[in-house]
C-alpha cells in the first residue's frame, strides 16, 4: 500500500477507497493536475478526495468551485456528497459560509464563479488547496485568477495544489487541451490523467451506457466526449470558418495599398490592474472602393495603462503616414473610456481621429452577425509571410472561436465589422446610393 493510500484510510473524513485511477491522481505531487475524459469516471468523487486529504492539518484551507450555485447545489454534487461523508463526524458546516470547519482550524469551502466578477470574493483569501469540478464550464481567465490566492504560511507543512476535473467541450476546452491533454512542451509542475468509464467500479456501467446512448442519437461528438473522453470539437461550432478567407492578399503589393479609401484602428482595450490584466487588442483595418475590408495588422498585448496609451499613439502615427487614417475606434468601456478621455486631453493629433463605440449584446451573437461579411467574401486576409507575423496566432484565435481560452483579437475584428458596416449603410443613404469616391 502506498502512502497516499495509507493516509487516505486513516482519514475519518473520506469514507470510500480510492479506484487505481483516482489513487494515481491523489498521489501527484504536481501543483496543477487534471483529472479529465469521459463520463463516469469518478472525478467529482475524486476532487472531494484531494481537498480533505489535508483537514487534519491546523490551518489547512480548501475550495471546491462550481460554475454556478445552482450546480453546487444540486442533489449529488459535490456539496450534496460532502455533506454525505461529513455529517455524521466532528466537523461543522456553516450554512451562511457554505464550510465546513474541522476539530483544528482546517476548513473546506464551497463556491462558484457565475458573473465575470465573482472572483473578486476571494481576493484577499489564501488557501491551499483550490479545485474546479466540471473545469470546462468555467471562464479560463476565473481560474486563472483564482490560482493566484494559492499560498501558505512560511511554516506550513501541507503542499499547495490546484486540481481539475471534467469531461472534455464546454468554454474552457481548449485551454484544458494545450494545458494538459497536448501541451507543446511538458510542464514539470503539471500532470493529466485520463480516466474512462471503465476506471470506475462502483458505477452501474450498463445504465450509464444507455444513458449515453440516448445522447448519440442527437450528437455524436458529446457522446464521443462523454463515452471515450475524446478531445475533439465539432467544426461546425466554429462562427469563422477558414475557407471564408480562401481569397488572399499579397501585403507587399501596393496596388492593393493604393485602392484604400479610409483606414480605421479599433482597440479592444481589456485592462486589469496587476499580474491578472487581460490583454488589449488592436485591429487595422482597410476600406477599398468595392466595401472589400483589408485586414492589415492585429495585435494584443498585457499593457499597463500608461503604456496602453502609448501604443495607441505609435500604432496611430505608423498607420497615418498616407493620411488615410479616418478613425480610431475605442470600445467605450472600462480602460477604452479612460483611453478616450486621455488621447482626447494630451494628444491634439490624435483627439480628432478617436471615436468612442459601444457595443452590444453577447459575443457571440455579434461574431455571428459579423461572420456575414466574412462568408460573402468581404473580408481579405493577407497570406501568410514574414511581412505578418501576427497572422498566425490570429487565425488560431478566430477560427477557434468562441472554444478558445483568449478571444480579445476577435472582439476587435468583430468590431471593426460591426462598425464599418454601420458606417456604410448611413454613408450609402447619404450618397443616395452612389459608390465610395
Amino acid at each position: 500500500m502506498t502512502r497516499t493510500a495509507e493516509a487516505l484510510e486513516a482519514n475519518p473524513y473520506i469514507p470510500v477507497a480510492p479506484t487505481i485511477k483516482q489513487l494515481l491522481f491523489l498521489s501527484l505531487p504536481h501543483f496543477e493536475a487534471f483529472y479529465g475524459g469521459a463520463g463516469g469516471g469518478g472525478k467529482s468523487e475524486a476532487l472531494l478526495m484531494a481537498a480533505l486529504m489535508y483537514v487534519e492539518e491546523p490551518g489547512y484551507a480548501a475550495i471546491l468551485f462550481r460554475r454556478t450555485f445552482t450546480d453546487l447545489a444540486l442533489e449529488n454534487s459535490l456539496m450534496d456528497r460532502a455533506a454525505s461523508w461529513l455529517t455524521r463526524t466532528d466537523a461543522q458546516w456553516s450554512e451562511r459560509d457554505k464550510r465546513w470547519t474541522f476539530p483544528k482550524g482546517a476548513t473546506l469551502t464551497f463556491g462558484y464563479l457565475d458573473s465575470p466578477r465573482d472572483w473578486r470574493r476571494y481576493d484577499s483569501a489564501e488557501f491551499q488547496f483550490v479545485g474546479f469540478d466540471e473545469a470546462s464550464q468555467f471562464r479560463p481567465r476565473d481560474m486563472n485568477a483564482l490560482i493566484q490566492r494559492v499560498r501558505r504560511p512560511k511554516d506550513a507543512r501541507v503542499p499547495l495544489r490546484v486540481r481539475y476535473a471534467s469531461n472534455p467541450g464546454g468554454e474552457a476546452h481548449d485551454f484544458l487541451l494545450k494545458r494538459f491533454v497536448e501541451p507543446k512542451e511538458p510542464h514539470p509542475q503539471r500532470a493529466f490523467v485520463p480516466a474512462l468509464l471503465e476506471d470506475n467500479p462502483y458505477l452501474d456501467r450498463e445504465s450509464y451506457e444507455a444513458t449515453l446512448e440516448r445522447i448519440r442519437e442527437l450528437d455524436e461528438v458529446l457522446y464521443q466526449q462523454r463515452r471515450y473522453g475524446v478531445w475533439i470539437t465539432d467544426d461546425g461550432d466554429s462562427i469563422f470558418r477558414r475557407e471564408w478567407f480562401a481569397g488572399r492578399y499579397d501585403a507587399s503589393n501596393r496596388g492593393v495599398h493604393n485602392a484604400v479609401v479610409a483606414r480605421y484602428i479599433f482597440w479592444d482595450t481589456a485592462f486589469k490592474e496587476g499580474e491578472e490584466r487581460d490583454y488589449s487588442a488592436c485591429v487595422v483595418a482597410e476600406l477599398s472602393s468595392d466595401y472589400t475590408l483589408y485586414v492589415r495588422e492585429v495585435g494584443a498585448w498585457r499593457l499597463e495603462f500608461p503604456d496602453l496609451v502609448g501604443y495607441m499613439e505609435d500604432i496611430a502615427a505608423r498607420h497615418n503616414q498616407d493620411r488615410k487614417l479616418r478613425g480610431i475606434v475605442v470600445e467605450d468601456v472600462g480602460a477604452g473610456t479612460s483611453a478616450i478621455q486621455t488621447l482626447r486631453e494630451a494628444s491634439r493629433w490624435v483627439a480628432p481621429y478617436i471615436q468612442a463605440f459601444r457595443v452590444r449584446g453577447k459575443k457571440t451573437e455579434r461574431a455571428r452577425e459579423a461572420s456575414v461579411w466574412a462568408r460573402r467574401g468581404m473580408v481579405k486576409l493577407p497570406a501568410p509571410s514574414p511581412e505578418v507575423s501576427w497572422l498566425h496566432d490570429f487565425e488560431e484565435q478566430l477560427f477557434a472561436f468562441p472554444i478558445t481560452e483568449h478571444d480579445d483579437m476577435t472582439d476587435a475584428f468583430v468590431m471593426s465589422i460591426l462598425y464599418l458596416r454601420h458606417y456604410l449603410a448611413e454613408g450609402w443613404r447619404a450618397r443616395a446610393g452612389t459608390q465610395v469616391a
